[in-house]
């Protein structure tokens, strides 16, 4: 069960997101993940941090059109965890730029975030494959 309806009981838990009791306790089962969402508005209507609440952190994962990067989405990490990212391109395109945090980490295959202790992002951009001469 996740440590979260250890403290709050899924009816304060609906009443505060709006989320379903269905919904809460497939998370409560850890059947599904918990949203961005959920997690900031119970942060904020107790005021807490999220690493105190729920011991865990967001990485916001994107790909252009051209490639995919894995896995993606709002992603939540256990506090202090690490995650793997896998950066595709699709046919007929190459990885152009990988960026974490706002920072260019070139044009890399995949990239760890180790000791996750806050809230990161990555995105990965392709472009047209070049060929040789």
């Amino acid at each position: 069960m996740h440590p979260v309806f250890h403290k709050y009981t899924r009816d304060w838990l609906h009443e505060v997101t709006g989320y379903s009791k269905g919904y809460l306790s497939r998370v409560a089962r850890g059947n599904i993940s918990l949203s961005r969402y959920f997690v900031e508005r119970v942060c904020f209507k107790l005021n807490r941090p999220q690493k105190e609440l729920f011991r865990s952190a967001f990485i916001a994962a994107s790909a252009d059109g051209d490639g995919t990067i894995e896995p993606s989405g709002d992603v939540v990490v256990d506090y202090g965890a690490s995650q793997e990212f896998t950066i595709t391109p699709d046919t007929g395109y190459e990885i152009a730029d990988v960026v974490v945090d706002g920072v260019s980490v070139g044009a890399v295959g995949s990239y760890l975030f180790e000791n996750v202790v806050a809230n990161h992002a990555i995105s990965a951009s392709f472009c047209n494959e070049t060929s040789e001469p």
